[in-house]
């Protein structure tokens, strides 16, 4: 999957609607998202998440999304361009850009978020199937303010393509425990998607060696 999905980042970079043709058509019964209330989206590394960025782009008259920028600058640059190219606005996973997305969130703007990924400084442990691992707790702290209506959105394999999008109201405040059991629910319907070279466990507590 990973060696797959080399090949599919750069077609999903491609030409501005190619990610159609790889899911699902029943992606735009998700059109009911646009009302009156902003929306929070939590999802994590299961096959080309670039994909969600642009259907939420799609469907949304706005959305932030918080991101991993590329390492290489030349690239980063180009990727930011395409990424953007449809309405999204991209916060990089900085000091700076996680200030400019809590500002964004304050304004009733909608967000986007890839929390399951290790957190660099500041997040909690948690329980991951049944492991403890650092966990982004970002998620925890935005739905708490209860400003925004929160989604689960992921991709998991198709029926007719490649990718459906799956998209879950979540009707309560969550903390991280729980949203991690949502991410448990997810991985399960196609283990094989997530992104498990993202080494979920490897930032343990200090008395813990590293798994890896």
């Amino acid at each position: 999957e990973t060696i797959e999905l080399s090949l599919l980042f750069p077609f999903v970079w491609g030409k501005r609607n190619n990610y159609k043709s790889l899911i699902d058509s029943d992606y735009l019964k998700l059109q009911s998202l646009d009302n009156n209330r902003p929306k929070l989206f939590f999802t994590l590394h299961m096959g080309c998440v670039d994909i969600l960025v642009l259907v939420l782009s799609e469907l949304l008259p706005q959305i932030d999304v918080l991101y991993t920028p590329a390492k290489n600058h030349a690239l980063e640059k180009e990727l930011l361009k395409i990424r953007q190219r449809q309405g999204a606005r991209m916060f990089p996973s900085t000091t700076n850009g996680v200030t400019g997305l809590f500002k964004s969130f304050l304004d009733k703007n909608n967000v986007l978020v890839a929390s399951d990924l290790v957190p660099h400084e500041k997040g909690i442990y948690e329980q991951f199937f049944d492991k403890e691992c650092f966990c982004l707790d970002l998620i925890e702290k935005l739905s708490k303010k209860g400003t925004h209506d929160l989604h689960l959105i992921y991709l998991t394999k198709g029926n007719q393509k490649k990718y459906k999008v799956v998209c879950k109201k979540i009707k309560k405040q969550i903390n991280t425990a729980e949203m991690n059991k949502f991410f448990e629910e997810a991985v399960l319907t196609a283990p094989e998607l997530y992104g498990w070279e993202y080494k979920k466990f490897r930032k343990l507590r200090p008395n813990k060696s590293n798994i890896y």
